[in-house]
């Protein structure tokens, strides 16, 4: 026989949920893990050990501001970095181009409705020391700034009482409304105190957004490592 055996619970006994030791089955702790002092001792563990409200939510290392533009100015005006290449993971910041065309078409029914359109966020990055206006990297809105530019520069059609229309076939009015609109958008400028980092891009990134679907996910874990 072994020198040690483990005590077994009888059938009227189970284990106390905090410490393990055996209680009678109609109770859940303890008498030492039921007592005042102990969840005093409990309580005051968790507050010192809990994170603040500050230390949960991200601290940037810069400060964006609130702008708005026209899609006029961002289409003929602007150099912009849809992919965000990152250097530092080998991968964009996000992932590819994957709206549907109805997708597309209804944000430009959004325009012409007037309907709320959810901020973008643009990085404006330095690329050399000549350079004084710089490249719009988009850290979120990659979907909403591309269809934009793309139905102004009549690469997709929309819809109208069976019609499908370019941008340049549309009414005047309904032209005018889409070229100056302005939507819109967090901006962080170059130069900083430091260039920005691939890192200050993941965080604003991971900031704004959140993983919902397993692909999304996916994405998510490639750039955390």
């Amino acid at each position: 026989m072994d020198s040690y055996t483990q005590t077994q619970p009888k059938t009227n006994e189970k284990e106390c949920k905090w410490c393990g030791c055996l209680v009678r089955t109609d109770i859940e702790l303890c008498p030492d893990c039921e007592s005042d002092e102990f969840f005093e001792s409990i309580y005051i563990y968790k507050r010192v050990n809990m994170k603040s409200i500050s230390d949960l939510r991200t601290s940037l290392s810069f400060t964006p501001h609130e702008i708005n533009s026209s899609i006029r100015h961002f289409a003929e005006k602007s150099s912009v970095d849809f992919n965000v290449y990152l250097p530092s993971r080998g991968m964009n910041l996000q992932r590819n181009f994957v709206w549907s065309l109805e997708q597309k078409r209804e944000l430009i029914w959004s325009i012409l409705m007037n309907r709320n359109i959810p901020r973008l966020a643009l990085m404006n990055v330095l690329i050399d020391d000549q350079d004084d206006t710089g490249v719009y990297q988009v850290i979120d809105g990659k979907q909403r700034l591309s269809t934009m530019i793309d139905f102004y520069m009549n690469r997709f059609t929309l819809e109208i009482d069976g019609e499908s229309y370019l941008f340049e076939g549309l009414p005047e009015d309904y032209q005018n409304v889409i070229k100056g609109y302005h939507f819109a958008y967090y901006l962080a400028n170059e130069p900083t105190p430091r260039a920005f980092t691939d890192q200050d891009k993941v965080d604003w990134f991971k900031f704004i957004n959140f993983a919902g679907t397993p692909q999304e996910q996916e994405h998510f874990d490639k750039l955390n490592k």
